[in-house]
């Protein structure tokens, strides 16, 4: 069995995970959870990693450029707020990286991009038509078709 796990980091973490087994086929789970969450989840998933192959794709913030222009975001308050929201995210990004590399859990960073799916353009290619949030749709990006 093979478990791809895609994690959109952040305040909200987008987490999607495909589960592939020749008895199953393709299974798709997602939740916006928060740090802590997406930790263990992580942790459940590496304790099973003698029974499945795991493979972690994560957002990586710090593999962008320094600072984020919003559009929109022309005052100085609202360039602020989105520094620090990017800044949050960066931080949250490293640390489940350092708990990923200490783990010994596979994985490979992801330089961020600007453009996302829509929910309409994540129900075309992906055929899922639950609700789901716009960080889980991110998180199925970097995985879908893995």
């Amino acid at each position: 069995m093979k478990v791809i796990i895609g994690i959109d980091p952040g305040i909200h973490c987008g987490v999607f995970v495909i589960t592939k087994s020749a008895s199953i086929g393709n299974k798709y789970d997602w939740s916006t959870s928060n740090f802590w969450d997406t930790i263990n989840l992580l942790s459940d998933y590496h304790k099973q990693s003698s029974d499945i192959d795991l493979m972690v794709y994560i957002e990586n913030p710090n593999l962008n450029k320094p600072i984020f222009n919003k559009k929109g975001a022309n005052n100085h308050n609202m360039v602020t707020r989105v520094a620090q929201n990017v800044g949050s995210n960066k931080r949250e990004a490293s640390l489940m990286i350092e708990y990923m590399v200490k783990n010994g859990i596979k994985f490979t960073e992801v330089k961020p991009i600007s453009t996302k799916w829509s929910k309409d353009m994540f129900i075309q290619v992906t055929g899922i038509k639950e609700r789901i949030s716009q960080h889980c749709i991110d998180a199925c990006r970097m995985v879908w078709g893995r």
